[in-house]
């Protein structure tokens, strides 16, 4: 990505966003998600399952909390619990 103009190189996506091919800007990586530096999918870097990103902005998996006691997180890329535990 590049946001100057008259710029010879394009400039690595920051940690905590990421940057689409031929873009201007960079986007905050969504809640569920971690985006390293260079990150161009945010998809490719999903909280794992058991885990979720409550936050936008992750750069590094070790951000992913675990899923609350008494609940479930099923998949990856969860921003929040799937759901409730039975008894």
């Amino acid at each position: 990505f590049q946001n100057l103009t008259g710029q010879e190189d394009c400039s690595q996506c920051p940690a905590g966003y990421f940057c689409k091919l031929n873009t201007i800007f960079s986007q905050i990586c969504p809640k569920g998600y971690y985006c390293h530096s260079g990150t161009g999918d945010y998809r490719v870097s999903p909280c794992p399952a058991g885990m979720i990103g409550s936050f936008e902005g992750l750069h590094n998996i070790s951000q992913c909390t675990p899923c609350p006691p008494g609940h479930y997180c099923n998949r990856p890329g969860l921003d929040k619990p799937t759901g409730v535990c039975s008894a």
